[in-house]
């Protein structure tokens, strides 16, 4: 019987041998820079239905007369699996735009990516599995780095080429009569397999760029939630998308810039803290910096959101006049004629001067957020915890009105508390007394009971380990 350490070792074996013929394959595929998109995908996309719903109609077909074969019964019972992921890329292909091209072998242009997809493909017999995935990517990207881009369309190329073999196959099954196999049911379970796998968890730790990303000199990025690294991911592929440097050189650039900051001597810590992040320069403000230093060339379209990210009020506040006085003019010279009095004029004027304004603002709303589209903010992920050096204070604003409230305002503090286990939070209650001539004093009956009913809260959890409650008053606070 093979022993467990024979069968990794088989494994790694394999898995070498796969990633040195992926990086020999990358290297028989030159790169073509003239042609930056072309329409591949949807006619080969197309060419894959035209020849699927044949298939799959003959297979409904020979249900009624004939006995299933291996290879018809996985069809059949897989053919809402097939239809839909012919629709979902479709629907991805309409997202692409520019994509790397390459020659392959045989002479024929492709997106790199489709490239990629057909060759991993041939050489694993359309069994997909993470680990020959990870393995063969690793491998490619030896010789040819994959684009960030690249990797966001990856499944969708995955999903086709899987797609057109499964015509390819289910024809020569249906056209075959005989008990031979065409081991339709292996491609059929590779879509199954490429449709389920989170493809973000997949690909990020084989993006060549996030891991420079990830030597962040404050080490901010490696504690990030998914989405604030995918935003860091996108600016470095957007920088790079409209300069001479590729993804990587750009993040090294950043990498370099954030690394001699911290080397350099400030007067607010905060601030070195905050240069010294790698984040500063992609979405903070040393991004001029680095767009600089790489030589970045924005389209008119991003020259003027720059300009609107630096003179917001200069767009907005005239924007609304001029569109007010428009509007207005308009309602104007259609609800007026040339006799109409001054005096008419003026009224009607003021009439729509509360109307026209709104509109204006509405419109204004409209262009702004068509032009600056909405970002998240970055952020860390404390999901599994908030580390010591982010001790956090919950302050709850607050005025004490009266007993009943005051109590009602400790429970839901407790509440709070209870539904938050951890050590590094606090609570506490902001507090203060209503409208008043006069400072409140300490020794005020509200604010003694406050701190009388958070004592005992500190009281009553006091063994176990997690957050303190606090009352902050007046006195302590003013």
């Amino acid at each position: 019987m093979e022993s467990p350490h024979t069968s990794v070792a088989g494994d790694r074996e394999e898995y070498s041998e796969l990633r040195k013929t992926a990086a020999l394959v990358a290297t028989q595929l030159p790169w073509l820079p003239r042609i930056p998109s072309s329409n591949i995908f949807e006619v080969r996309i197309q060419q894959a239905r035209s020849k699927i719903v044949p298939v799959m109609s003959a297979v409904d077909a020979a249900v009624m007369r004939d006995p299933l074969t291996d290879d018809s019964r996985w069809l059949r019972d897989n053919s809402s699996l097939v239809y839909s992921e012919l629709a979902t890329v479709q629907g991805d292909i309409k997202l692409l735009h520019r994509l790397p091209h390459v020659r392959t072998i045989t002479g024929e242009t492709v997106p790199r990516v489709l490239a990629f997809a057909q060759s991993y493909f041939r050489e694993t017999r359309y069994h997909f599995q993470d680990q020959t995935f990870a393995a063969f990517s690793r491998g490619f990207q030896e010789s040819a780095p994959l684009e960030l881009r690249e990797f966001t369309i990856i499944s969708a190329a995955l999903k086709l080429v899987l797609l057109e073999e499964i015509a390819v196959r289910g024809r020569k099954a249906m056209d075959d009569k005989s008990a031979q196999t065409y081991e339709v049911g292996v491609c059929v379970q590779s879509l199954r397999e490429v449709s389920q796998t989170t493809w973000n968890e997949t690909v990020e730790p084989l993006i060549l760029f996030a891991d420079i990303l990830r030597r962040d000199p404050v080490g901010a990025y490696a504690l990030m939630d998914a989405d604030s690294r995918n935003l860091y991911r996108k600016k470095v592929a957007a920088l790079a998308s409209h300069s001479d440097f590729t993804e990587v050189q750009v993040a090294r650039e950043a990498l370099r810039l954030a690394q001699e900051a911290q080397e350099r001597n400030y007067p607010d810590p905060r601030i070195a803290r905050r240069e010294s992040h790698i984040g500063y320069y992609l979405v903070g403000e040393g991004r001029e910096l680095l767009a600089q230093k790489i030589g970045y060339r924005p389209t008119p379209l991003q020259r003027l959101r720059s300009w609107l990210w630096a003179n917001p009020d200069e767009f907005f506040l005239p924007g609304i006049a001029i569109l007010t006085l428009a509007i207005i003019t308009g309602v104007l010279l259609f609800v007026t004629n040339r006799d109409s009095s001054l005096g008419l004029i003026l009224l009607a004027m003021l009439l729509y001067l509360l109307p026209g304004s709104q509109c204006a603002i509405q419109i204004m709303d409209g262009i702004i957020t068509n032009l600056l589209p909405a970002e998240i903010l970055p952020k860390l992920d404390f999901s599994k915890g908030i580390p010591n050096d982010c001790l956090t204070l919950v302050a709850v604003p607050t005025l004490l009105l009266n007993e009943k409230q005051v109590h009602t305002l400790v429970e839901d503090l407790e509440v709070r508390f209870l539904g938050n286990h951890d050590a590094n939070i606090h609570f506490a209650l902001l507090s203060d007394l209503a409208d008043s001539d006069h400072r409140a004093s300490e020794d005020n009956p509200l604010i003694e009971l406050c701190s009388s009913l958070i004592q005992e809260l500190n009281q009553k959890y006091a063994d176990q380990k997690k957050g303190l409650f606090s009352a902050l008053t007046p006195a302590s606070h003013l």
